[in-house]
């Protein structure tokens, strides 16, 4: 095999593992460990810690004090930091929505022994300083409380800013479904992953792998100044997160009746002075 050979096989890897690494719904979590005088801790332990599987990764702080967990999946986590001659301290309530550049802040370790613990609830940061996107979520509150016709997740965006169906619907034929246009943008320029997964036909728009809303954990549309990794279209980016499971036993039941008997009178029976039929 010639050198030009070699040069073209090691393009394309590098070409196709860009493309892989971009196809992901994992979003990072960063801080900072300080001392009460402002000084970085270095090699203090980090450990990050799924509230609802438990399941644990551990990283050490930079000589500057930072850390950085690159690759975490959507869900509420807690930050551990532990440091030889100074207190435990516990960062709870954290929570990361899909390709989310999360910033926990600066934590401060307070001198004394690991026994003691500082134990600290996580806020929402009212201004996004880890990113310059401009994105909107739809969590699964909203899923289950708002109603929707044809219990598509798609029509539920409209009540995101930014984003309108002209017809009124975003559902389709069976089992697929249309994204809304959002920024102005016409649905062919809209990317849909699920789970980072690119799930959307790009001759028409339409999304073919359609999820029971009862499956969906959350649904985060990346509109515009998104990082690099996710431009893949020219339009904005619908990433579609299912839901996981947890260490506890859980599980959901619901009955839908939908029927005339529910509906309004007609314009025209109203006019005429009839009562509606049903």
């Amino acid at each position: 095999m010639g050198n030009r050979e070699v040069l073209r096989l090691a393009a394309f890897a590098c070409l196709f593992t860009a493309r892989a690494l971009a196809q992901t719904s994992a979003g990072m979590i960063t801080g900072q460990v300080l001392d009460t005088q402002g000084g970085a801790i270095a090699n203090a332990d980090v450990v990050l810690v799924d509230e609802q599987t438990s399941v644990r990764t551990a990283t050490k702080a930079e000589a500057n004090g930072n850390f950085f967990f690159p690759s975490v999946q959507p869900g509420k986590y807690r930050v551990a930091v532990e440091a030889p001659g100074f207190k435990r301290f516990e960062k709870r309530n954290i929570t990361l929505t899909s390709t989310e550049r999360l910033s926990v802040g600066t934590l401060v370790l307070e001198i004394g022994s690991l026994a003691e613990s500082v134990p600290v609830s996580g806020e929402v940061t009212p201004v996004q300083v880890s990113s310059q996107e401009r994105s909107a979520v739809l969590n699964d509150k909203q899923m289950a409380y708002l109603s929707t016709p044809g219990r598509d997740y798609m029509n539920m965006l409209k009540v995101l800013p930014g984003v309108s169906y002209p017809d009124g619907s975003g559902g389709n034929s069976l089992g697929t479904t249309t994204p809304p246009n959002i920024g102005g943008m016409r649905t062919d320029y809209t990317s849909t992953n699920l789970d980072g997964v690119v799930a959307n036909n790009r001759g028409v728009g339409s999304n073919e792998n359609q999820v029971n809303i009862d499956a969906v954990a959350e649904v985060k549309v990346l509109q515009s100044n998104y990082q690099a990794e996710y431009g893949k279209n020219a339009g904005a980016i619908i990433n579609i997160v299912t839901k996981s499971g947890t260490q506890a036993f859980h599980g959901t039941g619901y009955w839908y009746k939908r029927h005339e008997m529910w509906n309004a009178n007609s314009f025209i029976n109203n006019s005429k002075g009839v009562s509606r039929d049903i």
